[in-house]
């Protein structure tokens, strides 16, 4: 198993170019997701490109949650399901064909 570090490199995300219906929509540089409507959020292209096989760390935050559940996927792999506000740390290997970095909800937060 190999790991790849990117600490401390900000990484800037173009939320917008993602942010492709399903209940996402973004205000103030901040994705946010209505209730009603289940989907994914997802960073592709050369912003992040997982590798099948490689672990990823990855620090998120959940706020203004008020229903559903929010959960981190990497390709195929999937993080523990969020149900409420906080700061999470996950460690996902990434599984599948071309893995990308995505969050699927859904409730309102």
């Amino acid at each position: 198993m190999s790991f790849t570090i990117l600490q401390d490199t900000p990484t800037i995300i173009p939320l917008a170019e993602y942010a492709n219906g399903t209940g996402w929509t973004l205000e103030d540089g901040i994705a946010k997701h209505e209730a009603c409507n289940d989907g994914s959020i997802a960073v592709k292209g050369s912003v992040i490109s997982p590798v099948s096989g490689q672990s990823y760390t990855v620090a998120y935050e959940v706020s203004n949650f008020t229903s559903g559940s929010i959960r981190l996927r990497i390709g195929s792999t999937q993080g523990v399901l969020r149900t409420s506000n906080g700061q999470y740390i996950e460690t996902l290997v990434a599984g599948g064909v071309n893995p990308t970095v995505s969050f699927f909800a859904t409730g309102a937060m």
